[in-house]
């Protein structure tokens, strides 16, 4: 006889208590034989069970305590087992004594050894109910199955909606762990979510509304009145998909134009509309009115588990975050830009960092209900193929002919592999296929990019979204505050600089970085590999470089929302930059990454993501790039498109502390002849004074002809000019964002000496270093520059601190030459930064009139 098991042997040992009663020898009655190796393993892996109370309990004792305390300890005795199987054949005898079903005694979960609450049958249940049907004559194979229901969780095929499933939480369960940059991030545990790179780590059941339609049961606090804006502009519908093709042909070939209706004195949005069919005032009132309505955050559709986060900082939300939320959820493109933009732009992240993750989340939840959907039509189409003619229990496994038609019944093309060894086991066979279509998903995983200009920007957002994502688990936590947070040092010169400037490069200023956000129910997983993110945030050179190195974009094919934030700072770094990332969303990716296309939308196929795509654009200021930008792509056709405009008080020439003149010179013409002319009057009228003196004052300062700075907004502009004073051999020297400190220094005390007589400076030179430049008596602003603020702090350079010999100088030549003189080239083109200068109450004076103007402070 073959030696028993371990496992057998441990079922089946006698209590030592009953041997040493009968030896008399007044033994322990709790002392025990000791258990070996293999024993001591098994109780370890599955508990132990008072199997000694189990077998002295009478018949009669109540079978719902024996349950229960296997259910605990998922250890029993083949004694249970009888006891059990015995109870219930006398039931179901007299259930049928009685009329009953057969089928109800596995009906009421009472009655079962089940270790589940609801009313899922597990696979104890389903085989107790096959017992009392008859199906299984065999006690010792009863007794098997009955061991190994126990031994696996109960997980069978439900027959409520209610799907569920669980997976490993995410490897990192501490905030300060560090898994890698390159490590990446997995989300899933079954095969269809892997391809899909979302996990099932909650529970997803399926619910429908009274429309018909799929329920969001997150939005618990949403009105019935106020729509799901994300359904109703992402649907697969076939007729909106129609409609945005229509109209995005119409837009691309001319036919449709954005025309600009005003909402409030600084807001306007714009519709496409065709010549053929021009806009009615029914139609505009309606959308203004639309635009018009403000809904409180709690009753819009916002996912609970944010909402609560969001709440708990911020438990009042003023008129300004309604709005701007409210005009968010509605997936309008949006243009924002407000010289009060260090003031608001903190409500404004709040209300975006909300939304991404409202987007997120609920794209995430609309694939877990796919995924669900066509599980739940995968163990229906299981279980009516468990009811064909040919079953497993049927066949013999050592019947080739009955296991072909088995295989051929289950579609598993093949005879099967299984050797008499495996004879207990019935083989897997594969899912049958079904016919459920879920168009849930685009081409890859990304679904929103954040643009920002530095680390310090973009360490702001990113903690918005820790904070409000409700997540418990948050990974590379450190690593990322330790990358791109960093504390001033709290330097005396930092703390002297203007406002904006420490608003702007406060903590982390590099502009070259990228990283990824993957987002589960419970974790957030910060530097995840792209096509297993989420979110993705970067600057524009980060991802450029990122780019063109690795020659793949494709993880931008998706992208149904871009976040440009402060881009007058990128306009200030390098705009082709951005322009590069704006080209790249939405493009048809070159290689398949796992994608089920099965489950892609159709107008993802269609090449029509970028009219669904939003796009969000804040900047402190709007200047002719970014209005471009803007127009070109921002194509969402099924929404008017919103530009927030706030106009500039009195501008920045009311902030001057000279009394210095300021001359205004208009130079005319298209784009090209203004520039030119340009030229041309600053290289044939100004720059001559300064090479030959006119006048030489006692002291030997020639005053006319010196210390001129020569203000250039542009570098192409500064790049041209320096070309021309070195081929004219004009004495000047160069401060710009590029040269060395040592150089800058000694430029600038050369000026400062009057050893130089031209100083030429660069917009960019002075907003990221605000120089102090001393030694100034005529400034000349070759073109106005972006940045307002510039304008009256170079004007001011003209009340610094002089040298004695020019102070000297200048008491000597009166008061007209000490002030100084500026002088400013513009053209009608230049309305925009000519407004956000002399103020919304002048300009038109000096856009429709020839000049000169002159100004005095």
């Amino acid at each position: 006889m073959a030696k028993k098991s371990a496992i057998s042997k441990a079922y089946k040992r006698k209590p030592a208590a009953t041997a040493a009663a009968a030896a008399g020898n007044g033994a322990n009655p709790k002392a025990r034989k000791p258990m070996s190796r293999k024993e001591r393993e098994y109780m370890a892996e599955f508990g132990t069970l008072d199997i000694d109370g189990a077998r002295d309990a009478s018949d009669d004792e109540d079978r719902a305590e024996i349950a229960m305390r296997i259910s605990a300890k998922r250890a029993f005795t083949e004694d249970d087992l009888d006891r059990s199987i015995a109870q219930e054949r006398a039931r179901t005898a007299r259930l049928v004594d009685s009329g009953a079903s057969t089928s109800s005694a596995a009906a009421n979960p009472n009655d079962l050894f089940s270790d589940d609450d609801d009313d899922k049958l597990s696979s104890f249940d389903t085989l107790m109910s096959t017992m009392a049907t008859g199906k299984q004559k065999s006690v010792s194979a009863l007794k098997r199955s009955l061991l190994d229901a126990f031994k696996k969780p109960a997980s069978g095929p439900s027959t409520a909606p209610a799907l569920r499933s669980s997976s490993a939480p995410l490897s990192s369960s501490s905030d300060d762990e560090d898994d890698g940059a390159d490590e990446e991030l997995s989300l899933s545990t079954d095969e269809e979510d892997a391809e899909h790179g979302l996990d099932d780590d909650e529970e997803i059941e399926i619910r429908y509304n009274k429309h018909g339609d799929l329920s969001d049961d997150d939005d618990k606090m949403a009105t019935d009145d106020y729509p799901n804006h994300y359904d109703t502009h992402f649907a697969d519908a076939e007729p909106t998909v129609n409609h945005v093709r229509k109209l995005a042909g119409l837009v691309s070939a001319g036919d449709a134009t954005w025309q600009a209706v005003p909402l409030t004195d600084h807001v306007t949005f714009q519709l496409p509309i065709v010549p053929s069919d021009p806009l009615t005032t029914t139609v505009r009132d309606t959308h203004v009115a639309d635009m018009q309505q403000e809904h409180d955050v709690r009753a819009m559709h916002v996912k609970s588990r944010i909402l609560a986060a969001f709440l708990a900082s911020n438990p009042l939300q003023s008129p300004f975050f309604n709005e701007a939320f409210g005009k968010l959820d509605r997936y309008h493109d949006v243009l924002w830009t407000s010289p009060d933009f260090a003031q608001h732009v903190g409500r404004l992240r709040r209300a975006i960092a909300l939304h991404v993750l409202n987007h997120v989340y609920k794209s995430r939840d609309r694939v877990l209900r796919g995924n669900a959907r066509i599980r739940e039509a995968q163990q229906a189409a299981i279980a009516a193929s468990s009811r064909a003619p040919v079953t497993r229990a049927a066949v013999d496994l050592d019947d080739e002919e009955g296991m072909r038609r088995l295989a051929e019944a289950t579609g598993s093309g093949g005879t099967s592999n299984t050797t008499r060894k495996d004879k207990r086991v019935a083989p897997l066979s594969k899912a049958p296929r079904i016919d459920v279509e879920s168009r849930d998903q685009g081409f890859t995983r990304p679904k929103v990019l954040i643009l920002t200009p530095m680390r310090n920007t973009a360490y702001d957002l990113v903690k918005l979204l820790m904070d409000y994502s409700g997540t418990d688990q948050q990974a590379n936590k450190r690593r990322f505050r330790d990358e791109y947070y960093t504390e001033d040092d709290g330097d005396s010169s930092f703390a002297a600089r203007p406002a904006d400037y420490r608003a702007t490069f406060r903590g982390n200023t590099d502009d070259c970085f990228k990283i990824g956000l993957g987002f589960s129910r419970k974790a957030m997983k910060l530097y995840s590999q792209f096509y297993s993110s989420d979110v993705i945030v970067a600057s524009p050179l980060g991802l450029r470089m990122m780019v063109e190195t690795e020659r793949d974009s494709d993880f931008l094919s998706s992208i149904e929302m871009v976040v440009v934030d402060s881009a007058h700072v990128m306009n200030m770094q390098n705009w082709d930059h951005l322009s590069f990332a704006m080209d790249l969303l939405n493009r048809i990716p070159k290689k398949s990454h796992d994608c089920d296309f099965s489950r892609v939308k159709s107008w993802y196929l269609d090449d029509l993501a970028k009219n669904y795509r939003q796009t969000i654009v804040l900047s402190e200021y709007a200047f002719p790039d970014l209005l471009a930008l803007f127009n070109q792509h921002s194509q969402n056709v099924q929404r008017p498109r919103i530009r927030y405009r706030y106009p500039v008080k009195n501008g920045s020439i009311v902030s001057l502390t000279t009394g210095a003149p300021q001359t205004f010179v208009k130079v005319d013409g298209s784009v090209e002849q203004a520039e030119e002319a340009r030229f041309q009057h600053l290289t044939t009228k100004i720059l001559p004074k300064f090479r030959r003196p006119r006048r030489v004052l006692p002291g030997g300062h020639d005053l006319d002809t010196k210390h001129l700075l020569l203000f250039v907004p542009s570098y192409f502009d500064y790049v041209r000019l320096r070309n021309h004073m070195d081929e004219a051999e004009y004495d000047f020297e160069v401060v710009t964002e590029y040269t060395e400190a040592k150089e800058k220094t000694r430029a600038r005390t050369l000026f400062f000496q009057g050893r130089t007589r031209i100083l030429v400076y660069t917009e960019r030179a002075h907003y990221f270093h605000r120089s102090s430049v001393r030694g100034a008596l005529h400034v000349v602003f070759y073109g106005l520059p972006d940045n307002a603020v510039a304008y009256s702090e170079v004007t001011n350079f003209l009340g610094l601190p002089r040298s004695q010999a020019l102070a000297a100088a200048c008491r000597a030549a009166g008061s007209e030459v000490s002030e100084g003189n500026v002088t400013v080239l513009y053209s009608k083109w230049d309305a925009l930064k000519l407004e956000r200068v002399v103020g919304p109450s002048r300009v038109a004076k000096l856009l429709q009139g020839a000049g000169p103007f002159v100004f005095r402070s």
